[in-house]
């Protein structure tokens, strides 16, 4: 499990005062009973802020009989225990609230110093390729300069316990096993090593949303045709703020044809972020697999994929993760294991062993080895995950989607009187995460605008067309700033202006 959030400023910004948390655990779950209280000043006290009051008596009760930590996040399932503390995770309504009274502790400009940017450009496109940190940066550089100087030793000889370490670190980060992880090094490749060998009889229904990403809906068509496969596509609402509506969506696209559910867990064009572990045991219960694209999701959300229920879960680690490009995964349910097998056959491929699944002597295991011994490549990137999960646990995924969603409203609010755009991105703050996106009127050129904005502002952002529409999305991580969302306000009222 990823460890809480410490080393940013001295303390976990969310667990920095420990009585005032379980205050606002007690004063939230209240508040989710139906009792609003507000903010008291009791509570602003017991926080060390704001001026000395009078305490309300439920203030004076929580505090002489303070429950443990434990016992109080049991009530409302928002605190886990890690090897660092407390740590706040899973529901995002509880940091807004907390955060009302409570600002972090983290300094964001020593997040911002620790990371690869060039400070003359406003960088708000983490979700096609994220930065990375000076410390990955080095690794990487040096890694690279051992390959070029001896490549027989590094990718032939050295590095197979340094491998399994990485893969062992990165697992424990996701909340999974080693053992259950292939490394790709996008994760284009691993969907379509998946469309290849994957073992559905003719006839069979494959289910998508609308809103999945473009080139992995053409390598499910080629699949589709070479194995006599249906492809049907479900709509999802946008903008709505129920999540079950979401859910609902896709789950009565299901038929009695239907084999497979292929479904992004961050929308790469609206940003919307699924109710996925809903969505996995709905498929389960239909006896439907359930394989899901999460090019977004290491990094931005926090992830158990063990109790998640997806039979396969792949994601991309070059972009919220902060890995170099050419980092992947694959996470494959060990029962369903049948269903994967290498497009690329090398040396790995065929090698008999009675035990497929444990440790071999090459920093993976033999059913993993298959997959990942392609030949002479760079690997370096793999090598870099330990100092990745690092970063990000230091900080606590609490923090982050915080973070994350302070950004993404102060994104909303700098656009709001841009009259051309429309916001489409759920304000529910479990819908949501570090994709903002808005859409754009037919009459408005996307791709000249985005153009114009790099060119006149050297500001990055993307553009997506889809479908007969087209989304501009901002994306803000932890290295993003005020400053950044403001500058990109103002050009855009610059290049729309008339």
């Amino acid at each position: 499990m990823p460890r809480g959030g410490v080393g940013w400023g001295g303390t976990c910004g969310l667990a920095k005062n420990r009585n005032a948390v379980e205050i606002a655990l007690l004063n939230f779950s209240t508040n989710q009973r139906g009792k609003s209280i507000g903010t008291s000043d009791a509570t602003k006290k017991t926080a060390g802020i704001g001026p000395r009051r009078h305490r309300s008596s439920m203030a004076i009760r929580a505090q002489k009989n303070r429950p443990r930590t434990r016992d109080t996040a049991s009530k409302v399932g928002m605190i886990s225990k890690c090897s660092t503390g407390t740590r706040l995770v899973e529901d995002p309504r509880f940091l807004f609230f907390l955060r009302r009274w409570m600002p972090s502790s983290i300094d964001w400009q020593r997040i911002r110093d620790a990371v690869e940017i060039d400070p003359s450009l406003a960088y708000l496109n983490t979700g096609t390729s994220g930065l990375v940190t000076k410390t990955v940066h080095a690794q990487a550089q040096e890694r690279r300069s051992r390959l070029h100087r001896n490549p027989t030793e590094t990718v032939w000889r050295a590095d197979w316990e340094e491998l399994w370490q990485s893969r062992q670190r990165l697992a424990s980060h996701i909340g999974t096993t080693p053992d259950r992880l292939i490394f790709f090094q996008n994760i284009s490749h691993a969907i379509n090593t998946f469309c290849l060998s994957v073992q559905l009889p003719p006839g069979s229904e494959i289910l998508m949303t609308d809103h999945e990403y473009g080139a992995m809906r053409r390598a499910w068509e080629r699949a589709a045709a070479r194995r006599k496969w249906t492809l049907k596509t479900v709509s999802l609402p946008v903008g709505a703020n129920e999540p079950q509506r979401y859910a609902d969506a896709i789950l009565e696209g299901c038929t009695s044809k239907t084999r497979l559910l292929y479904v992004s867990h961050v929308l790469y064009t609206t940003g919307l972020v699924l109710p996925l572990a809903e969505i996995c045991r709905a498929a389960r219960e239909r006896n439907v697999l359930t394989f899901v694209d999460g090019a977004h999701a290491p990094g931005m959300l926090p992830l158990q994929l063990n109790e998640l229920g997806a039979h396969f879960y792949t994601a991309n680690l070059h972009k919220w993760f902060m890995a170099p490009v050419g980092a992947a995964f694959a996470f494959v349910e060990q029962a369903q294991a049948i269903h994967w097998e290498p497009w690329q056959v090398s040396w790995a491929y065929g090698e008999e062993s009675t035990h497929p699944n444990e440790r071999d002597a090459f920093g993976s295991t033999p059913w993993i080895r298959q997959f990942e011994m392609e030949g002479t490549r760079d690997t370096t990137p793999w090598f870099t995950l330990h100092r990745c999960c690092d970063f990000l646990e230091s900080i606590g995924y609490a923090e982050i989607q915080a973070r994350h969603h302070e950004l993404s409203t102060h994104v909303r609010d700098a656009l709001a009187e841009v009259s051309s755009l429309q916001l489409v991105t759920p304000n529910h703050s479990a819908l949501r995460g570090g994709l903002t996106a808005f859409e754009i009127p037919s009459r408005i050129n996307g791709e000249a605008l985005r153009r114009r904005l790099w060119t006149n502002h050297r500001i990055e952002i993307n553009w997506i067309e889809l479908d007969g529409h087209q989304y501009m999305r901002i994306s803000t991580h932890v290295y993003n700033t005020h400053e950044e969302i403001q500058r990109l306000a103002s050009a855009m009222r610059a290049e729309l202006a008339g």
